[in-house]
Parts: C-alpha cells; structure tokens; sequence
C-alpha cells in the first residue's frame, strides 16, 4: 500500500486568515450562531486548503497570496470531507482520527432551512430543526 507523502508550505497568511474566521465565530455565536457556524466551516475550509497551496503572488511579504492546487471542481471545492480527503496521508492522521471521521460522516452536511425560522436541520442525525429562542 502506498500513501501520500507531505509535500507542503507553511501557508502562514492563510492560517492566520482562518484563525481570524475562527474568532469572529466565536464573538458571533451567542447572537448569530447561524453566522457563526458559516464563519466556523469558513475557517476550517481555509484551514484544509492550505495544505494544498501553492504561492502565487507576494511571496514572503504579509499579504502572501496562494493558488489552491487540487483536481477538485465546482462545489467540491468547499467540501471539508473531500478537502480531508485530498490532503497527504502522513497529515490526515495529525488532524482527524477515525471517531471524528465517523461522527462527521453519521452526522452528514448540514442544511440551511430557508423561509423559516430554523436554522439548520443536520441531515441523517435528527428530523428535529434547531428553532431559534425568542
């Protein structure tokens, strides 16, 4: 059996760009849990490309750019299952283990609910909606 060897940078501003989509999501989850979680998912889909990243513009400056380097097409592009599944092997290991992959597969992608008052609704867990408090 083969695996994927690590061939990466350190893509430093796009780390500290997830980092701040992290914190914002924090700040705004007691008011806006709905635009926390997108902030959330936000930064953990920067997070996992920038293990595919390639610089393309500014290199070693603080607003480096980078290109995303991937077969990977259309909405695929944002999926953070198939972003895991694309990263070397000898990485995998370091960021997920087998539970979590298990409970983000069990718990599947979650579902905006439009013209109502739920937020998501998380496809094959519950049939029961989050309902925001008044």
């Amino acid at each position: 059996m083969t695996s994927k060897k690590s061939n990466w940078i350190f893509a430093a501003h796009a780390i500290e760009t997830a980092y701040s989509y992290w914190k914002a999501s924090e700040q705004l989850w007691p008011q806006f849990p709905n635009v926390a979680v997108i902030n959330a998912a936000l930064s953990i889909e920067i997070a996992l490309k920038s293990f595919n990243v390639e610089v393309s513009g500014n290199k070693g400056k603080i607003d480096e750019s980078y290109s995303f380097k991937s077969n990977l097409k259309g909405p695929q592009r944002h999926d953070l299952i198939k972003l895991y599944d694309i990263l070397p092997d000898d990485l995998k290991c370091r960021l997920l283990d087998k539970s979590d992959l298990y409970y983000l597969d069990k718990l599947g992608a979650a579902e905006p609910q439009p013209k109502s008052n739920r937020i998501y609704s998380i496809k094959k867990y519950s049939s029961t909606p989050y309902k925001r408090s008044s």
